[in-house]
């Protein structure tokens, strides 16, 4: 006699929840409502009305048209004071994506500085790279047991991109769309 057939299992269900945040550049406004009275910078407040939704996400994306700097002398809206990244990341963003046309602004040193500054925060950065090396990694993740991977591109780097960095520097920092890389 042939024995039962036994019952399918059924794979364990997964999820994942994702909230994105558009381009953030930090002009004078911004930078004013992030500044305390100390002087200082605290910009919580400013994330506080979304924090409820980008905290309740699994993977939690902010895009920087901006870098990061710690020399209160070069802030601009394309050079923002690091105190940005420490308020995202309280706000329960989780990685930042650096793929924008403004990437190299400050040349590499500029992209190394705004890297160290996320990873100091404990921030994933996607779409930017101190190295060729970095750049060939596969930026792939799990979260709940689902494997996750984010490519990030630009179509341009921007003129003041195209002064402070080489062609070359440009072609390990980011992934150009269009454009062959080595």
């Amino acid at each position: 006699s042939a024995s039962p057939t036994p019952e399918p299992t059924q794979p364990p269900s997964r999820s994942l929840s994702l909230t994105a945040v558009g381009q953030i550049s930090i002009g004078a406004e911004l930078r004013k409502s992030g500044t305390a009275e100390s002087g200082d910078f605290y910009f919580d407040p400013v994330f506080d009305p979304v924090k409820p939704a980008l905290s309740g996400a699994d993977l939690s994306i902010a895009t920087f048209r901006t870098n990061l700097t710690d020399d209160q002398n070069a802030y601009d809206t394309y050079n923002a004071p690091y105190e940005l990244a420490v308020g995202l990341g309280r706000a329960g963003v989780n990685l930042i994506n650096l793929s924008t046309d403004r990437v190299v602004d400050f040349g590499t040193p500029g992209l190394a500085k705004t890297l160290d500054l996320l990873y100091q925060n404990k921030l994933t950065a996607q779409g930017a790279y101190a190295t060729a090396e970095d750049r060939q990694a596969l930026p792939i993740s799990e979260i709940n047991g689902i494997k996750v991977g984010i490519v990030s591109y630009t179509s341009s780097i921007s003129a003041a991109g195209k002064k402070a960095a080489t062609d070359a520097e440009i072609q390990v920092a980011t992934r150009m769309l269009g454009v062959e890389s080595a």
